[in-house]
């Protein structure tokens, strides 16, 4: 399921204990909720930087009481402290994710170059470098009607699944 926030503007101070209150609303879609904490002390830090993570299952085990100015409006009072723990057991115990992709194996941004700048690229290479390389390419894999793609940045391109760069050596 989804996770949901929820920032808390007051915490409950509650003999000399915070006490965090989580409307049971905020569980009707999603078994966790993201608690973040608006409220500043005195000498302007918060409570916690970022967020507590709350499951449902972990407030069931708090009273569920009603807000005195609106008994229908019912919370959960967790202690302050519990919910560090608890948020910290969680992310102990799961796993870490893995990178998929390292960058290497990233696509790169390319394009494909039309009829007219094809043969404006193939022909303005030949003439700087005194080869076609966009040929070369082509006769290598057996596969005459190739495209050319442009890549990110200057002079690179691809034809045939190779790629053209420039060398730096000729500049």
């Amino acid at each position: 399921m989804k996770s949901r926030d929820f920032h808390l503007k007051y915490p409950q101070w509650q003999n000399g204990n915070w006490i965090i209150g989580l409307g049971s609303y905020l569980f009707n879609n999603s078994n966790i909720v993201h608690v973040y904490c608006d409220y500043r002390r005195k000498n302007g830090t918060r409570l916690w930087d970022s967020y507590l993570s709350c499951t449902h299952g972990f407030a069931k085990k708090y009273p569920l009481l009603p807000l005195t100015s609106n008994p229908k409006v019912k919370l959960y009072r967790i202690p302050y402290q519990e919910l560090l723990t608890f948020h910290n057991e969680q992310n102990e115990s799961t796993l870490p994710l893995e990178r998929i992709e390292s960058r290497k194996e990233q696509k790169e941004n390319k394009r494909l170059a039309n009829k007219r700048e094809a043969e404006y690229i193939e022909i303005m290479y030949e003439q700087k470098h005194k080869f076609n390389p966009f040929k070369f390419a082509r006769e290598f894999v057996n596969l005459p009607g190739s495209p050319i793609y442009i890549l990110e940045g200057k002079d690179r391109y691809e034809c045939a699944g190779t790629v053209i760069e420039p060398n730096l050596q000729d500049k």
